[in-house]
């Protein structure tokens, strides 16, 4: 089977573009020293605000890819938080799914001003997992059309809910919880409706519980819950490599 390079682009994002695009008409950036917790986050025609967010998950939800594709981000990205808020007067005759891409780009560009952010990509080989359909068939729920995309996992990370998700998402989630690439060859598309329980295999977070043995491990859960199956590789894997980012200049 011919190796596939895991991509990071989007629909309509370029994620490595360092020159400045669509802007804000107004933004400011301030420190927040209050809450531990993100506590808001709003992105419409005309109007992004992130309250009491981490740069490192501005940055990723501007971009558009899952945080475990960027490497190179320095720790305060994680550690200190931000309140962001920026308006612009958006064209009539923008769509709202438009209106909101525009945003992410004006954010990007609002990232690269204020705290000089710098990016590329670059292919790296990493033991990875390719996901696949096993030998006797899935036993994935197709989606209804009228169902929303929704991914929730349980507070003690041992059971996952998904109504209308694609194989692309659960790979993410998987890549998440494994810390290793997840590369999705199952074939499958669409969403679907599905339940995963399993034992955590992350045990280094203060809040995940020691395993009780009660659960499959996550390996056994895909392929006996979902009819689904990990598979060791090495795969090439696009990363989005921070070169350059500093804490944002004053307003």
């Amino acid at each position: 089977m011919a190796h596939r390079t895991i991509s990071l682009l989007c629909v309509g994002t370029i994620l490595c573009a360092q020159t400045a695009g669509l802007e804000f008409d107004v933004a400011s950036i301030r420190l927040n020293k209050g809450g531990a917790t993100p506590t808001g986050h709003r992105n419409a025609r005309g109007k992004v605000s992130y309250r009491n967010f981490p740069m490192f998950a501005v940055l990723v939800d501007a971009l558009g890819i899952p945080p475990q594709r960027v490497s190179g981000a320095p720790s305060w990205t994680n550690t200190e938080r931000f309140d962001i808020a920026a308006v612009v007067e958006e064209s009539p005759s923008v769509g709202e799914t438009d209106a909101r891409a525009r945003n992410r780009e004006r954010v990007r560009t609002l990232l690269e001003k204020r705290c000089g952010l710098r990016t590329h990509r670059e292919t790296r080989m990493l033991d990875s997992y390719i996901l696949i359909v096993g030998r006797k068939g899935h036993h994935l729920v197709p989606a209804k059309s009228d169902e929303p995309n929704v991914i929730r996992l349980s507070p003690g990370r041992d059971r996952l809910e998904c109504h209308g998700q694609d194989m692309d998402g659960l790979a993410d989630f998987l890549w998440t919880e494994l810390d290793r690439p997840v590369l999705n060859q199952t074939g499958l598309v669409g969403g679907y409706d599905f339940q995963l329980d399993f034992e955590p295999e992350r045990h280094d977070a203060p809040d995940i519980a020691p395993a009780s043995g009660t659960k499959p491990s996550l390996f056994a859960a895909l392929q006996d819950q979902l009819g689904l199956k990990l598979e060791s590789r090495k795969m090439p894997v696009e990363m989005l490599i921070i070169d350059h980012i500093e804490r944002p200049s004053e307003n």
